[in-house]
């Protein structure tokens, strides 16, 4: 009579079936890399000229005696009337941001969505690196931060007050009009969308409490 015990070698090692391998396969070629590589640090690009075009709006060299002139005939506006609230002008501004700032931003989001699962950079995590000389109390990237919305401001503030002073305004009012863009240039960036998983938020592998907190300051 045979024994009820099943022999050895009717037993199989136990592994995971191939069709349910768990292991993520990469299969990014050389070549298509590098093709998301330069996707992803274009992604940077083009926010980095987001952030900077706030500040093209107020330098009149670029914005009031170059492209609003060119954009005069896109809204029917008349270049002799240089009345404040001529019919058209309203919507020189507007054309400016959504040329410069709304389209470059969906830009960078499309283009993130195509590389993000093939091409992921390795240097954001020094924006997280809290110096030793500043006892470890404020990031890389906080400094950065801190440093561009200055600049900024400084720049808005300086181009905006140029301006108004060859309206023969009294200083008063010139300050108080180039205070009033600035708050509109931090204004702008609250635009940017700070909820989880926003793409520019990990393109910068950024954590949502931090760019919560990016906000509260602007």
């Amino acid at each position: 009579m045979p024994s009820p015990r099943k022999s050895v070698k009717s037993f199989q090692s136990a592994s995971t079936p191939l069709g349910f391998d768990t292991k993520a396969v990469d299969q990014t070629t050389p070549s298509t890399w590098g093709l998301f590589a330069v996707l992803h640090w274009l992604v940077g690009a083009i926010l980095a000229f987001a952030i900077l075009s706030p500040i093209g709006y107020h330098v009149s060299a670029i914005y009031r005696y170059n492209l609003a002139l060119k954009w005069n005939g896109w809204f029917n506006i008349n270049p002799k009337n240089k009345d404040r609230f001529a019919p058209g002008k309203e919507m020189l501004p507007a054309n400016y941001f959504f040329l410069f700032f709304a389209i470059p931003v969906f830009a960078a989001a499309v283009l993130f969505s195509l590389s993000k699962a093939h091409f992921r950079a390795g240097v954001s995590h020094w924006l997280h690196v809290k110096p030793r000389f500043l006892h470890r109390l404020v990031s890389v990237g906080e400094i950065l931060f801190v440093l561009i919305a200055v600049v900024g401001n400084i720049l808005v503030f300086y181009h905006s007050y140029t301006f108004q002073s060859t309206l023969k305004k009294p200083v008063l009012r010139v300050v108080s009009i180039a205070l009033g863009f600035s708050g509109l240039y931090n204004m702008v960036f609250l635009a940017l969308p700070a909820t989880r998983h926003s793409f520019w938020m990990e393109w910068l592998n950024l954590p949502w409490a931090r760019a919560v907190k990016y906000h509260r300051w602007l």
